[in-house]
């Protein structure tokens, strides 16, 4: 066996053939996830097209990136990738560090919110939105004021303590940003490299900033870019507040399914039992992220008072 890293994510121990820079270190020892190196049989590959996942069984997926890798995930425990062609670990790890390890947390259960998370004195709070709203911005933003740090940035794992009060499951300490807001950023990072040829953003560590423990979830800020003047905060309540959660999940592949639709209702409705969700429109062109910020801060404060 060749050399091999430990590392912390998403509350498991991961042993790996692919060194992932982007995670925490853990010490070498028992790990919950083996990420190992190996060859797919040819019946396995036969099943998967290009970039589909394909569901072999309950607890068993197979992915195929083309150019890049075979991915096999397996009971929640186990991801074997297979190179195409020459091994990319650039590529490998791009694909490892979002859809296939979301599935492996996918396969155990987990709630996946497609947000970013920012912890602050006891408690946390999410920024939900689809992909170019401006989530990992508007973190970025957060973290330039001291009280905040990251526990996650585009997909954040629902757990819940001992005394069944949720919880945001630490990630990584990255942030994936455009060149223009890592050109405001006021704290000590460490810009790691352009994502891919195809995508302007560049992978930012941020590890004097990340919280490497769970945090409970207090607010749920779901984002809506559209034209308007003011930034507007509302509240929701009832029915609205399980349909605005369940419309910023994180799917894959075959949720949507009467079964795991169901699953995800109940854990959807369990959650918004526990925290207040919250739209918050605003305009890209009248408004800069600080400002939505500011926004943000003005309401958690009103709340904390209350």
């Amino acid at each position: 066996m060749g050399e091999c890293y430990f590392y912390k994510m998403y509350s498991l121990l991961v042993r790996s053939a692919f060194q992932l820079r982007e995670c925490c270190s853990s010490s070498v020892g028992r790990y919950d996830v083996e990420i190992s190196e190996g060859c797919l049989s040819t019946n396995l590959k036969r099943e998967v097209f290009s970039r589909d996942i394909r569901k072999i069984s309950s607890m068993e997926y197979i992915v195929k990136i083309e150019g890049v890798a075979y991915f096999q995930i397996c009971e929640g425990r186990r991801i074997v990738v297979e190179p195409i062609g020459q091994r990319q670990d650039k590529m490998i790890r791009l694909y490892l560090l979002g859809p296939i390890f979301n599935l492996l947390l996918n396969q155990n259960g987990g709630l996946l919110i497609h947000a970013s998370c920012l912890g602050y004195f006891n408690g946390c709070f999410v920024l939900a939105a689809p992909s170019g709203t401006g989530k990992s911005t508007l973190a970025a933003t957060f973290l330039n004021c001291e009280e905040y740090v990251l526990l996650a940035d585009d997909v954040c794992l629902v757990s819940y303590s001992n005394a069944g009060e949720p919880i945001i499951q630490p990630a990584y300490p990255r942030l994936k940003l455009l060149p223009d807001t890592i050109g405001r950023i006021e704290f000590a990072r460490e810009v790691f490299e352009r994502i891919s040829s195809e995508n302007s953003k560049y992978n930012v560590l941020v590890h004097s900033r990340f919280q490497n423990k769970a945090l409970p979830l207090k607010n749920i800020f779901i984002l809506e870019e559209i034209a308007c003047d003011s930034i507007d905060i509302k509240v929701l309540t009832g029915k609205a507040k399980i349909s605005a959660l369940l419309n910023n999940l994180y799917w894959i592949g075959d949720q949507l399914n009467i079964v795991k639709r169901d699953m995800t209702f109940t854990q959807v409705s369990q959650l918004v039992a526990y925290c207040d969700v919250s739209i918050v429109r605003f305009s890209k062109k009248n408004h800069v992220p600080s400002q939505v910020v500011e926004r943000i801060i003005d309401f958690l404060n009103n709340c904390t008072e209350q």
